[in-house]
């Protein structure tokens, strides 16, 4: 006798969703190192080796860096949005 089961799409859900919050968990760590590294660089090449404003930026782009890690480590209702906003901020 073969007993079939329907899989509860609920489950399955939360199921996808712990997925992806792991997925974007791994890639805010990496985006981490990736800030980490690239400062470490230029603190390596000087401070005088780059411009005041380069400096004014990329001092205020590590502050929006931080905030993006932030929500996606303990995001609040409607982070999804304002995480693609400051992501699109930093492309600019």
């Amino acid at each position: 006798m073969t007993v079939t089961t329907k899989s509860d799409p609920a489950q399955s859900r939360q199921g996808s969703e712990e997925a992806d919050d792991r997925v974007l968990l791994g890639a805010a760590v990496l985006f981490t190192v990736a800030v980490l590294v690239h400062g470490v660089d230029h603190l390596r090449r000087g401070v005088d080796a780059t411009g005041a404003d380069v400096v004014a930026l990329g001092t205020s782009a590590v502050v929006l860096e931080l905030g993006v890690v932030v929500l996606v480590c303990a995001p609040p209702a409607g982070a999804p949005r304002r995480l693609i906003l400051v992501v699109t901020a930093l492309q600019l």
